[in-house]
């Protein structure tokens, strides 16, 4: 077994993610990534909303700390997901084998996923954080991808539902 002693911070969270994504959409199914996709882009638009909220405070001379982004894109990601998700999210407690039969979709599902919200989240972090690895910079932040990581889970989804019908 390979050693992933020698990747970067940044790929180690992103593999994680899709792990944790490819066992929720296991157990869950369609019933998790649609929520948790769905909660990507509710909270990559609130998240888009602080500079208006950053300059009504700064009226009052006040800011928002550095973090204040990469923190309301989590708590966003995190309540959407769980709202519209309700009973999808505990199903991990509950496993059955019933999503084994398309397990190239939830492996799918899982990679969309997790490139989304690196695509997402990574601009949210302050300034100096984080340098993106090359293999980050290059497959997930290079000019049109991140465009096309968006687009990517709606298409994929269309196209699993017109195979569906």
């Amino acid at each position: 077994m390979q050693d992933l002693s020698g990747l970067s911070a940044d790929l180690l969270v992103l593999l994680a993610l899709s792990v944790l994504l490819f066992v929720l959409g296991l157990t869950g199914g369609r019933k998790f990534f649609v929520p948790f996709l769905v909660g990507l882009y509710v909270a990559s638009v609130v998240t888009s909303m602080l500079p208006t909220l950053r300059t009504f405070l700064l009226r009052f001379g006040t800011g928002l700390p550095a973090q204040t982004p990469a923190a309301i894109f989590l708590l966003a990601l995190a309540f959407t997901t769980w709202l519209l998700a309700g009973s999808a999210v505990t199903a991990v407690f509950r496993f059955s084998g019933r999503g084994v039969g398309i397990l190239w979709q939830v492996a799918a599902a899982s990679i969309l996923g997790a490139g989304l919200f690196g695509v997402l989240f990574i601009p949210t972090l302050p300034r100096g954080t984080l340098t993106p690895s090359a293999p980050v910079a290059q497959w997930l932040l290079a000019d049109p991808l991140p465009f096309l990581w968006a687009l990517a889970p709606v298409v994929f989804f269309a196209i699993l539902r017109v195979n569906e019908d």
